[in-house]
């Protein structure tokens, strides 16, 4: 997991997201915000884990008005442009 991996457990906050069979799940998620080389803008990173996968999940977006579970619902676990399922 790298530096996510090093990140004390006060960074990560606990979320409900719902399922594609409408039943919940529970995820840890980590919002951050940072920036990418070469641009002058800030971006928000959001990482998840929990979803069943050894590695966390990474969402990076300049949306910063919309809160982690509607950033999660865009970039639903379940749809085909993800690559991961949750069952």
């Amino acid at each position: 997991m790298g530096r996510l991996g090093e990140l004390p457990k006060s960074s990560w906050s606990n979320i409900r997201v719902e399922r594609s069979s409408n039943q919940k799940q529970s995820l840890k998620v980590c919002d951050e915000k940072g920036w990418l080389r070469g641009d002058d803008k800030d971006i928000r990173q959001i990482a998840i884990t929990g979803h069943g996968k050894r590695k966390p999940a990474v969402i990076i977006t300049n949306d910063f008005e919309n809160p982690i579970s509607e950033e999660i619902e865009f970039f639903h676990f379940n749809r085909v442009s993800s690559s991961m399922v949750i069952k």
